[in-house]
């Protein structure tokens, strides 16, 4: 089954609507009349809120729209990816396991390493499974840096390189 453009325009990630927007504003209307009944109740819940939604809605949007735009793209060469990749538990496990470090994540060298695994997964790069977990646990593991490279299997499938390097900068190359 070939896909249409308007067929994978349905995978493109969702963006804020009306309604969202709405509902938001319906928020902030409501939370100072709670305010009234019990004073600060709302201003401490719409502070940690707004302090958690910002950053964690933007590297969700952001790393939806990355992957489904190369998804898409990969879809020219073939064509029946989308379905492909539905069917795919493993591909399925490193992207969920790769979202959840995006979003605990601001260093870019470790969103791009992310994306690379599950970009190289859905590619069908041959790296066992394990070697792939590993690889994203490693990734989201807390470190100042990405400063230690990870069994050379690893370094091959993340990175754009054929060949490992010494180098954490060719495990962190965005894959083309």
């Amino acid at each position: 089954m070939n896909e249409s453009k308007d067929e994978l325009d349905k995978y493109k990630p969702p963006v804020e609507g009306a309604v969202d927007k709405a509902l938001g504003v319906g928020r902030d209307l409501i939370a100072p009349a709670v305010d009234l009944f019990i004073p600060g109740s709302s201003a401490g819940i719409n502070l940690f809120t707004e302090i958690l939604k910002t950053p964690y809605e933007r590297r969700l949007q952001r790393w939806r729209e990355d992957i489904g735009t190369t998804v898409i793209e990969l879809s020219e060469s073939r064509k029946n990816i989308v379905n492909e990749l539905k069917a795919n538990d493993e591909f399925q496990t490193v992207l969920i396991q790769a979202t959840q470090a995006v979003i605990r994540s601001h260093q870019e060298e470790k969103i791009s390493a992310l994306y690379n695994a599950v970009i190289n997964t859905a590619k069908g790069i041959d790296v066992s499974a394990d070697l792939k977990q590993l690889f994203v646990r490693y990734v989201d593991a807390p470190s100042k840096t990405v400063d230690k490279q990870p069994p050379a299997p690893v370094v091959v499938w993340c990175s754009a390189s054929t060949a490992a390097s010494s180098s954490s900068a060719a495990l962190l190359k965005a894959s083309t």
